[in-house]
């Protein structure tokens, strides 16, 4: 393979990843290289070994694979398909857009979009340049509004970039360590010693002292079951926010088991932090076990965690397929476990909703507050709750 062909190949390689970029999957600029030579070590003798290479390289977990194959028949759809890959002249993306039963609509416009290979270095910054300077003041009131799941692909980037913008504060708590005071508080018999020794053993003044104010610890329960996915992940970058402005912020994720992924939220770049945290779970996008994992965390991890000075935020929709009698005991001990107990669930959009499920029925009754979760207008009422 001469370097023309070789350049021609890693070209369309590199814009079926922008495809898969723009329709919702991270892809780390390492996992593009690693499937371009994936491709080179392994050979093109069928369509079926350029699927796999490509499959096994960019993806990450099994909730992408669905979006995966969709954009893989929709790019790579040239009826002389295996010809051409032979001699290394792949198709390029022709501005076609999938039907409805191919693709989404992320999908369905990454493709309508002609891809274009990315020569300079700082051509993402310009991008995002673009994305921040086309946001308008009503185009930024209808994605405040928006919910998460209608979202198209550049409405999913400008509002992951509005909430990377975002500075939480949570509620305030009083703290153990004391603070100097002007008026108010006890006497601190400390300073009044030391000042004394300054004037000679006279008590010349009286220092006082109190109790420091410090934000809540946050502990977030997120669920990404199936019926969770696209707020789960959007509710991700929120927490990478939150995580950015108090480090001591701890995230879980629970589908059928439950996944501690705070480190991963302390990843500078959130799209990076997102991509990692996807990465570290086996469960996304599956079945979902509310109770079991709301009693494994109070039994092995809530005392380290959860306390009298934090904030645990469960975001699910409540759909629990196990015994609700169970989930109410659980849910009533995390209660009292932490300061306050938020339930987040993105059902709320619904005008007419009902706590008819056997889940929301037990879990109402012991959080303090219930609160929709399903677009920014929600997330930025969360950020200045109070």
């Amino acid at each position: 393979m001469n370097q023309a062909q070789h350049g021609h190949l890693a070209d369309n390689i590199l814009h079926f990843a922008r495809v898969l970029r723009s329709a919702g999957i991270p892809l780390a600029s390492e996992r593009i290289v690693m499937a371009t030579e994936a491709v080179m070590a392994v050979g093109i003798g069928s369509l079926e070994d350029l699927r796999y290479s490509l499959c096994c390289t960019l993806i990450t977990s099994a909730d992408q694979q669905n979006l995966f194959d969709q954009a893989f028949t929709a790019f790579w759809r040239d009826p002389d398909l295996l010809g051409k890959a032979m001699q290394m002249l792949l198709p390029k993306v022709d501005g076609g857009v999938a039907s409805p039963h191919e693709a989404n609509r992320r999908l369905a416009e990454a493709l309508a979009t002609p891809a274009r290979p990315r020569g300079a270095k700082d051509q993402d910054d310009e991008e995002k340049q673009s994305i921040e300077a086309s946001l308008s003041f009503s185009n930024r009131e209808l994605l405040q509004k928006a919910d998460f799941e209608t979202l198209s692909a550049a409405e999913w980037v400008a509002v992951t970039r509005l909430i990377a913008q975002m500075l939480p504060q949570m509620p305030l708590v009083l703290s153990r360590r004391k603070k100097a005071a002007l008026h108010r508080g006890p006497i601190d018999m400390r300073r009044v010693a030391r000042y004394a020794l300054r004037s000679g053993g006279e008590i010349m003044q009286l220092p006082r002292r109190t109790r420091r104010k410090q934000a809540m610890r946050v502990v977030t329960l997120l669920d990404i079951s199936g019926s969770m996915t696209s707020y789960s992940r959007m509710f991700l970058y929120f927490l990478h926010a939150l995580t950015r402005a108090d480090p001591r912020t701890q995230t879980l994720v629970f589908g059928t088991r439950l996944t501690d992924l705070s480190a991963a939220m302390r990843e500078a770049d959130p799209d990076d932090a997102v991509a990692k945290a996807v990465s570290l779970v086996d469960d996304w996008n599956g079945g979902t076990r509310i109770a079991l994992n709301l009693s494994r965390f109070n039994k092995d991890i809530g005392h380290r965690m959860a306390g009298s000075r934090s904030m645990v935020l469960l975001v699910s929709d409540g759909l629990e397929r196990d015994d609700a009698t169970m989930l109410g005991k659980e849910a009533a001990r995390l209660s009292r476990r932490c300061r306050r107990l938020l339930w987040l669930n993105p059902l709320l959009r619904y005008q007419g909703f009902e706590a008819k499920a056997s889940g929301v029925r037990a879990l109402l009754p012991h959080v303090d507050a219930h609160l929709p979760v399903h677009n920014l207008q929600s997330l930025m009422a969360l950020a200045r709750l109070n």
